[in-house]
């Protein structure tokens, strides 16, 4: 029984998949206002726009950029702006900093096929990152309601949700078959 347990374990652990952290990096050389390209990282991007932390020096965009020198912002005047996959994901979490407002809340919202399957409302400040830690699983869309001004997102990190293929579990059944097999075979 425990080579039966330790090899679906094994089968388990081989799908996951080391968290992708997205810095916005390498996108552009402007300092402002570079639409996100669509399909960076697996997403389309919505309205959120590159920007480099100089360009608004002492500003929450520059405080906001946790690494390298680029980070992203909502673009739109709109209280809401959402990012989505054709693929399921897991989002983990991200810096965000609000970028004029002393503080602001963000409510983050996963959804799957249009259905919400995480809330969260998140309080900011333009003095410092706050790391949010979603830990939204399965989803593929991200939505985003700010209460003030724009606000900087850096470090975008998730995991590709990788479900297993028909044949892999096929494979994986005829595996646990034989494991029992054997064991049976030794009591006896």
């Amino acid at each position: 029984m425990k080579q039966i347990i330790t090899a679906l374990s094994l089968f388990l652990l081989a799908g996951n998949v080391q968290a992708t952290v997205l810095d916005f990096e390498g996108l552009t050389t402007n300092d402002c206002c570079n639409q996100v390209t669509s399909g960076y990282g697996g997403f389309d991007w919505g309205d959120f726009k590159l920007i480099n932390k100089n360009y608004l020096a002492g500003s929450g965009y520059d405080v906001g950029t946790t690494s390298g020198s680029y980070s992203i912002f909502q673009h739109t005047s709109s209280e809401t702006v959402s990012l989505s996959s054709d693929s399921l994901f897991d989002f983990n979490g991200a810096y965000i900093t609000s970028a004029w407002s002393l503080t602001q809340n963000i409510t983050i919202k996963g959804f799957l096929n249009n259905i919400e399957t995480y809330s969260q409302t998140l309080s900011i400040s333009n003095s410092a990152p706050t790391w949010f830690d979603a830990g939204f699983t399965g989803i593929d869309n991200l939505q985003f309601t700010k209460s003030g001004s724009q606000f900087a997102l850096d470090d975008f990190t998730f995991n590709a949700t990788q479900v297993p293929e028909p044949a892999s579990l096929a494979l994986l059944g005829i595996g646990l078959a034989g494991l029992g097999f054997s064991r049976r075979n030794k009591s006896a």
